[in-house]
C-alpha cells in the first residue's frame, strides 16, 4: 500500500521515497 511509503516520507523528508511512493499508487490505480 502507498501510504507506508508516504508515511516513511513524512518521516524522512528525503525525494526517493516520495518518488517510490508516487509509483506505488501508479501502480494501484490500476
Amino acid at each position: 500500500m502507498a501510504e507506508r511509503y508516504w508515511n516513511a516520507f513524512m518521516k524522512s523528508g528525503k525525494i526517493e521515497d516520495y518518488l517510490r511512493y508516487r509509483k506505488e499508487a501508479e501502480n494501484g490505480r490500476s
